[in-house]
């Protein structure tokens, strides 16, 4: 296996030969939302192949302009591909190639479903944002993804949260109140099965 960058139409192809139908719409929507915030020529798709080049999973992230931090926009797996750590492969992949860059943060918005794949990596969230989706911003460890896990059991709160604590506030302010009845109840599920994971406590200390 290895890492390929796939242009706009290399994707197209790719995703149009998805035989899943929740798969493809999923590739669909994250073709829409690159095509609104950014610029394919330079900002490409970045997708773990195997040996005859054909995408197993992909993920749309992208470096900021000053290399502070890494942010995760999009990272799915074709239904026929998943439970073989191909996603957790090429986010590897990129937190190794931003390391080199000397970015010095990461940051996602984890979607529910996706709480129990990121549970195994280590990371925890500060709160959710606007769309009830769950915001984790840390260091990018030395290590890359594979020293999450442990950078954040012998951290403190204050040395992950670092300088950003402003920043992090405005991502998780409203943090739940305009959820529906039954998004609550899964917000209060979830909050409950993340555990010391969920750390918005810890951004109320700091208001």
């Amino acid at each position: 296996m290895k890492t390929i960058l796939l242009s706009r139409s290399d994707y197209i192809d790719s995703i149009s030969a998805i035989s899943d139908p929740k798969s493809r719409r999923f590739g669909e929507k994250s073709l829409a939302w690159w095509d609104r915030h950014f610029n394919w020529k330079k900002d490409q798709c970045l997708a773990l192949a195997d040996k005859d080049e054909q995408p197993l999973t992909y993920l749309f992230g992208i470096n900021d302009r000053y290399l502070q931090y890494l942010t995760i926009h999009n990272l799915f797996t074709p239904l026929v591909h998943r439970q073989q750590g191909y996603a957790r492969e090429l986010l590897s992949q990129q937190f190794a190639m931003s390391r080199l860059k000397n970015v010095k943060r990461f940051k996602l918005c984890a979607v529910p479903q996706a709480l129990k794949f990121y549970d195994k990596l280590g990371f925890i969230y500060w709160g959710i944002n606007t769309a009830g989706d769950y915001y984790c911003d840390l260091p990018l460890p030395q290590s890359g993804l594979d020293g999450v896990s442990a950078m954040v059991q012998s951290s403190t709160d204050k040395e992950l949260i670092g300088n950003k604590i402003k920043t992090i506030q405005n991502r998780t302010r409203q943090n739940g109140e305009r959820l529906t009845e039954m998004e609550k109840e899964q917000f209060d599920a979830d909050k409950k099965w993340l555990g010391k994971k969920y750390r918005h406590k810890s951004i109320e200390c700091f208001s």
